[in-house]
């Protein structure tokens, strides 16, 4: 019907992100992501941060919000989130995600994704790795 559906603060979903097939075969039929600024900086728990940070590791992250839905207790400050978002992943990611994606949805242009066939996590480092590295 025309219509890309597009996911609200998936790594807010531990259910969803504790079974990433699911979200890759949502991705494949279509679906986009927009994480919560919030997310990167901490402000939704250490949880939402470390998934939200594997997703755009995985350029899986299309859109930027702040979440806020009401006047009082959010705000739509997210410079903290952008400026995150441009360190670990780049200017030219960053600009993609906070700009000219969501200028495509107002001008209702396709957006284009990379297929992702699997999510990369980093591995958790071991004691010696951790001490020496």
């Amino acid at each position: 019907k025309g219509v890309v559906p597009i996911l609200a603060h998936p790594e807010r979903y531990p259910e969803l992100m504790a079974k990433t097939e699911r979200l890759l075969k949502w991705r494949k039929e279509g679906l986009l992501l927009q994480c919560n600024a919030g997310s990167f900086v901490g402000r939704f728990g250490e949880s939402a941060q470390r998934a939200a940070k594997l997703l755009l590791r995985n350029h899986l992250v299309d859109f930027i919000g702040s979440d806020a839905h009401r006047a009082v207790g959010r705000d739509t400050d997210m410079r903290e989130g952008v400026q995150v978002i441009r360190e670990l992943a780049g200017e030219a990611e960053c600009r993609r995600i906070c700009e000219e994606n969501p200028q495509r949805v107002v001008a209702g242009e396709r957006i284009e994704v990379e297929e992702i066939l699997e999510i990369v996590r980093e591995k958790k480092k071991g004691f010696w790795s951790r001490l020496f590295g």
